[in-house]
């Protein structure tokens, strides 16, 4: 698991539990001449939650501790509702091929990464940035990773924050935590529009940077190892 500012939250869900995924606008209410009440958004885009409850077995000790450390903290999450299942990539995982994503509301309309997961747990997840999509094909900013079609599992992802979490169930051999997180707005500057990916000269490490902040300079947002 990455140790970087900005990680990304890769347990997957409890399928046997609910998934959900709930999207605000944020809106000013007023009142007409004729008393009826109106709402306007203050967002053009939706803001969006994220609940799901994880499954800790063997590791229910360590996954607690992370959990605690991790609250309120921002992180990269997949959304896991979507997976996207590919076809064919070339070397570089600069072009993916897939089945029809043309439905998927999340990766069509709001993300601007995708999360990519050894479900093996061999190496670490990977992020990347959503350069051009379709309804079949995508194309990323490419990455070094060791990519095997057979155990990469691959989502949209967005920037979000460790809300809340809470044990919701206990047995002699498994644990459950029900985990909460709220899309990240980062104040003025759009991480989303502004974030691009770099590779280190011996590519063992990714290096997320945030381009054009607000005095030009330029602010390191994390590293994953």
């Amino acid at each position: 698991m990455s140790t970087a500012r900005y990680q990304i939250f890769d347990f997957p869900p409890d399928w046997s539990s609910k998934v959900t995924l709930k999207y605000r606008f944020n809106s000013s209410v007023f009142i007409t001449e004729q008393y009826a009440e109106q709402r306007k958004p203050l967002k053009s885009l939706p803001c969006t939650n994220l609940d799901y409850t994880i499954l800790a077995e063997s590791e229910g000790p360590q996954i607690l501790d992370y959990l605690r450390a991790s609250l309120n903290s921002i992180m990269f999450v997949p959304i896991w509702t979507e997976p996207i299942i590919t076809t064919d990539t070339d070397s570089n995982l600069r072009h993916i091929d897939c089945q029809d994503v043309s439905s998927f509301f999340n990766l069509q309309l709001l993300a601007q990464y995708l999360v990519l997961i050894d479900r093996r747990g061999t190496v670490p997840p990977a992020l990347s940035t959503i350069r051009a999509l379709g309804s079949d094909s995508i194309d990323i900013v490419p990455i070094a990773w060791d990519y095997d079609p057979r155990y990469t599992l691959i989502y949209p992802a967005m920037l979000a924050i460790l809300e809340s979490f809470k044990k919701v169930s206990l047995t002699t051999e498994a644990e459950e935590y029900q985990v909460s997180f709220k899309e990240y707005s980062p104040g003025v500057l759009n991480v989303v529009d502004t974030l691009r990916v770099i590779q280190s000269k011996d590519d063992a490490t990714t290096v997320w940077e945030e381009a054009g902040t607000p005095d030009n300079q330029t602010e390191l947002i994390g590293i994953v190892n």
